[in-house]
């Protein structure tokens, strides 16, 4: 029996520990969800420490090629978000 775990179970758990971080800084909540369902995440957003009433779902998806992917900038219903590179990782 082959008792390494798969790279593509490092990468997702990897990314959830980025999403987890960057939603942090903002204090908003993030909520995991039942795996295998297409969503992995329930986001609420928070303002001012309190909840907005807007909520979204998040599909993670983890990749070790990150610069095939990677936006510097984006745009989210009028809310700049700038995305980084993590030093060490990719």
């Amino acid at each position: 029996m082959d008792n390494r775990r798969p790279k593509e179970h490092i990468y997702e758990e990897r990314s959830s520990y980025q999403l987890g971080d960057t939603f942090a800084i903002h204090e908003w909540i993030l909520i995991p969800l039942p795996k295998d369902y297409g969503e992995d995440f329930l986001a609420r957003i928070v303002e001012k420490g309190a909840l907005t009433g807007h909520d979204f779902y998040i599909q993670l998806k983890g990749t070790d090629r990150v610069e095939q992917y990677k936006m510097k900038v984006f745009t989210q219903q009028g809310r700049e978000v700038e995305t980084r590179e993590r030093q060490g990782q990719k």
